[in-house]
């Protein structure tokens, strides 16, 4: 819940105006529907990440390049430990889109990862907002991106 009564919907940017019993007004920003953007999903809070001073990150993920993009994009990532990790791109909706890297032993230090907009299956993705994954060791980060056409 953020200030003043406003909320945000995983993946939807739904948010609302009110406060205790009051209703208020809830507008959707944006959201994107058989694989069409509609409005604005800027901002819209993916992922809470809360490391405190005694737990350092076991690693680091870092805003795509270029984004938004076309045709591809470079995921850069900064590891503090070697370890098995997964690096996976989800659409809107939270559907699996692409495996980059599946559960496989990384040493430690800054990797980068070009992603070529294509699915699993070899396809070309449509226009629309796009998440990275960074999986280590039971800690994930999640990021947004953007695919133009």
């Amino acid at each position: 819940m953020g200030r003043g009564g406003d909320v945000l919907a995983y993946g939807y940017g739904l948010w609302s105006r009110g406060g205790g019993d009051a209703i208020g007004d809830i507008y959707l920003k944006g959201c994107v529907l058989n694989d069409t953007l509609y409005g604005d999903t800027t901002n819209i809070v993916t992922s809470i990440e809360d490391f405190s001073e005694n737990s350092p990150a076991q690693f680091e993920l870092y805003p795509n390049y270029p984004n938004p993009f076309n045709p591809s994009t470079t995921i850069s990532f900064n590891l503090h430990n070697s370890g098995n990790i997964s690096l996976v791109i989800y659409d809107a909706m939270g559907r699996e889109i692409n495996r980059l890297i599946d559960n496989e032993w990384t040493n430690y230090g800054n990797h980068k990862i070009d992603w070529d907009g294509r699915s699993s299956s070899g396809q070309i993705v449509s226009s629309g907002v796009y998440y990275y994954s960074l999986v280590s060791k039971g800690e994930r980060i999640i990021r947004p991106m953007i695919l133009m056409k």
